[in-house]
């Protein structure tokens, strides 16, 4: 472990939560947090006390309310004002230090009021914009509400003014490459889990019956949701006993969608974190097929509790092919299908996946990514 920093200070600001309040832990550990902006009230389970803690959440309840507007919602760009609101809040509780990690859409304010002084690093959760922007339109032919040529700017933006961006997957990293940011620019660290929480209860015994397979997170297409369905829907057909679950919200886009597979799958809307970490250790395997993602939170969470994932290269993983997982095609509902497949008809294979994933998952703790984000700041300030 590295001794603890006191020689640098730094803000880290978020617009909602994230896996914010972590990064900011992270410093706090090391002593080289001044404050945390978060734009969302959370229940404080990190070492940081209150009084570091401030909350602009206003504008995260004005963007949530015009967010559920018919025609604002669905339509017009709800998120520029209480992004833009947060932002300007945000940059009247700036002051005086050596750094500032600001996440992407949130701070551009901020970053313009502290260029030259501090030295920025902007967090970059997802894809490059104009990767999202790609995959949108190949995908639906059309961009989102919340991917306004005016957002577009301000993350444009952003990208300009950072010193260093921090990106959590090869592919996060390889998206921004190829849309010109310069290699030296950018920091990979992937993201963690708390092994307090999520851990591997008793050894399931792995048997030739039914395959349960679990989906967490918002139900919608960006979650390559319509290809996961279809795969499921076509070995059943087959007579494969795929059990799928799904919890998370689901997005109103796909209720039709739903409602055609609505034999194939069973649904849990909200489910507690206690609750989630049993239906993670009562299942056989994770499966996120997303077209667009950073680094899923909760294909770490589901490793953890000893689950193989099969994910798309897209959803910013950190396993191996075929090792402790399985890396489908994006867009691809075949490619998911054959996945499932072999892991139904291959129990012995899917049981060496288990074992190997849980070996790889102790890499990537929250205290893991809290000292490599501190190695990564402290050197790139020692080298200005």
């Amino acid at each position: 472990m590295l001794k603890a920093q006191s020689a640098y200070k730094g803000i880290v600001s978020v617009g909602t939560k994230f896996h914010a309040p972590y990064t900011a832990d992270a410093l706090f550990q090391y002593n080289m947090l001044n404050k945390f902006i978060a734009g969302k009230r959370f229940e404080n389970r990190t070492k940081i006390p209150d009084a570091m803690i401030m909350n602009i959440s206003l504008p995260h309840y004005i963007g949530a309310l015009l967010r559920k507007l018919p025609l604002i919602g669905h339509k017009l760009p709800y998120n520029i004002i209480s992004d833009k609101l947060f932002d300007v809040f945000a940059k009247n509780k700036m002051c005086d230090v050596d750094f500032f990690i600001g996440f992407n859409n949130y701070s551009l304010d901020q970053m313009k009021k502290s260029k030259n002084k501090a030295t920025l690093f902007l967090e970059q959760r997802i894809a490059h914009v104009q990767t999202e922007q790609e995959i949108y339109i190949k995908e639906f032919g059309k961009l989102p509400s919340n991917l306004s040529s005016l957002i577009i700017k301000r993350k444009l933006m952003e990208y300009e003014l950072a010193d260093y961006i921090l990106v959590p997957s090869q592919f996060v990293f390889d998206s921004m490459v190829s849309n010109g940011i310069p290699e030296e620019k950018l920091i990979l660290i992937p993201y963690g889990y708390d092994p307090g929480v999520f851990y591997k209860k008793e050894e399931k015994t792995t048997t030739n019956e039914g395959l349960k397979v679990v989906f967490v997170g918002q139900v919608g297409f960006r979650k390559g949701i319509r290809y996961l369905l279809e795969a499921v829907h076509n070995l059943q057909r087959k007579g494969r006993d795929i059990q799928l679950t799904l919890a998370g919200n689901i997005d109103n886009n796909v209720m039709t969608l739903l409602e055609s597979y609505k034999d194939s799958f069973i649904h849990k809307k909200f489910v507690p974190q206690k609750e989630l970490v049993d239906i993670y250790n009562e299942s056989d395997l994770f499966i996120l097929p997303s077209l667009c993602e950073g680094s899923a939170l909760v294909t770490y969470e589901a490793a953890a509790c000893g689950l193989p994932l099969i994910v798309t290269h897209n959803t910013g993983t950190v396993v191996t092919n075929n090792h402790d997982g399985i890396i489908v095609e994006s867009g691809s509902t075949k490619s998911i299908e054959e996945a499932l497949e072999k892991l139904y008809f291959d129990r012995g294979l899917l049981k060496d996946m288990k074992f190997n994933i849980s070996n790889t998952i102790k890499e990537y703790t929250w205290d893991k990514y809290a000292e490599k984000l501190v190695t990564a700041i402290v050197q790139r300030l020692k080298n200005l």
